[in-house]
């Protein structure tokens, strides 16, 4: 019986309190181990938790237990239990509130305790010790990540009312932020910055102060280079909030659009595009930030195109900048800058590998490739003119969409020459793929075999698509040459 191996602990650990000498450490994995798969309960403990306690709480404990081998009994006999109240007669509230404020205790109490929690921890302080835990700046970075995880956890399960409300409106957690807010220390402000990319899809509007998750402008001045580059990469995670939830479905049922969270960072967004504008005249702008702030525009463009105009207007953002093209929505630029693009990219006889980023971003539009699609940047003497690695990159994107698969499969020498074979173009040799170009390769045959089977299957290529995914997956040798993997890693 569970019972008799946790007497068996018990007596153990007492013993070697009583005589200040070390736990047996492999007498200790044995009785864990005949604990087997049988779900304990509070029955079953006897002495034991208070055994662990004075464990604990003893002045001897780096000498009885120096491995803390403690932490993966409680860990071991936790994770038998079955209820929370069962869990707590192990590890009540004070010692959930103590283990919180020792390093070597908090991991094991974050996931093996407040994780299995549910609401009944909702009304104690040990959500204020959490938060307070979370901004220290002492505290380990696996446990700042595992407090927000863990709370993540508990706000999106449906059960978990009070922990909704604790966190979204406990006058003693709000306290512990606004502090944060107001003291202005950068490390906390980067945690909260976190905390709330995961908070706001979960929360209504009402329920965060905006200056929880808004800055003022002489946060976009700061000498930090470290902090300023997250804070532009904080926005571009608004920014995919809303991208990605273009609503939030609470638990109940009920959903509330996301676009409310545009209009609270507007002005943010407006300091983001002066900045980009100022890279020229700006060296700190040009060096640290302007990948950051190119990559924020570029998904502005997909999330507000709207505002994105607005910018363009005010600042000239698309300027002819390749990095920039690579990346905007493709249908923003063809609305906006078709001019523009058709003279940097389509204006030279042939594809330019220089700029390929571009030319691939283009491809995912239906009207540009529409328009490529007529032209010879897609042709035989174009794409050979290309490096192995850079034609793959081309037949990546035409798979990522209905029409580039019916033109891929409508061009014989693209599906012969490319997608069937190992050979480059019309030369003889086998090919020599880095693990990159490798994975590319498959990820294109992958989607002809998958998601785009039904345009494939039945049709003149599917025979020999199936012969040679085969082939391509397994390594089976054929007649023909079988590409060579070059690994990196030695």
């Amino acid at each position: 019986m569970n019972s008799d191996h946790l007497s068996v602990l018990t007596n153990h650990i007492s013993k070697s309190l009583e005589l200040n000498t070390p736990l047996d450490e492999q007498l200790i994995h044995s009785a864990l181990s005949e604990l087997g798969a049988t779900r304990i309960t509070a029955a079953d403990f006897g002495t034991f938790p208070q055994t662990v306690y004075a464990l604990i709480d003893s002045p001897h404990l780096a000498t009885v237990d120096p491995n803390l081998a403690i932490r993966n009994v409680i860990s071991a006999v936790l994770s038998l239990t079955t209820t929370f109240e069962t869990v707590s007669t192990l590890v009540p509230l004070p010692l959930v509130l103590k283990g919180l404020k020792a390093p070597p205790f908090q991991k094991l109490i974050i996931e093996d305790v407040v994780a299995r929690s549910g609401d009944y921890l909702a009304g104690t302080e040990v959500y204020r010790a959490l938060g307070a835990l979370y901004f220290d700046p002492e505290t380990a970075l696996d446990i700042v990540e595992l407090i927000q995880n863990t709370l993540v956890l508990l706000v999106k399960a449906p059960s978990n009312h009070l922990v909704r409300r604790r966190i979204g409106s406990s006058a003693d957690v709000a306290q512990i932020i606004d502090a944060v807010v107001l003291t202005g220390a950068l490390l906390g402000r980067i945690r909260l910055m976190d905390l709330m990319l995961s908070f706001l899809p979960l929360f209504p509007e009402s329920q965060f102060a905006t200056q929880w998750y808004t800055h003022q402008p002489s946060a976009f001045q700061s000498e930090d280079v470290l902090f300023v580059g997250n804070l532009i990469r904080y926005y571009t995670g608004l920014l995919d909030i809303v991208g990605m939830n273009r609503e939030i479905v609470f638990p109940e049922g009920s959903a509330i659009p996301m676009t409310w969270l545009l209009k609270r960072i507007d002005s943010q967004i407006d300091i983001l595009g002066e900045m980009y504008a100022q890279r020229a005249s700006n060296e700190d702008v040009e060096m640290f930030y302007v990948n950051e702030l190119t990559h924020f525009l570029a998904r502005l463009s997909y999330v507000d195109p709207v505002r994105m105009e607005h910018l363009d207007r005010n600042y000239t953002i698309v300027d002819g900048s390749e990095l920039l093209l690579s990346m905007a929505d493709p249908a923003y630029l063809y609305s906006q800058h078709k001019t523009l693009v058709e003279d940097a990219v389509l204006s030279a006889p042939a594809l330019r590998a220089k700029l390929l980023p571009v030319f691939l971003n283009l491809l995912l539009d239906a009207r540009w490739f529409g328009e490529i699609a007529v032209t010879a940047y897609l042709g035989a003497r174009s794409l050979n003119a290309l490096q192995y690695d850079q034609v793959f990159r081309v037949m990546d994107a035409l798979t990522r969409t209905e029409y580039g698969v019916r033109f891929m499969v409508g061009t014989p020498f693209l599906m012969n020459d490319y997608v069937l074979s190992n050979r480059f173009g019309k030369e003889a040799t086998g090919v020599v793929l880095s693990q990159e170009m490798f994975q590319v390769k498959r990820t294109v045959l992958d989607r002809l075999m998958g998601e785009r089977r039904g345009m494939v299957e039945g049709g003149i290529w599917w025979e020999k698509l199936c012969e040679y995914y085969k082939v391509f997956v397994t390594g089976e040798k054929r007649g023909e040459a079988q590409p060579a993997v070059f690994s990196t890693t030695g």
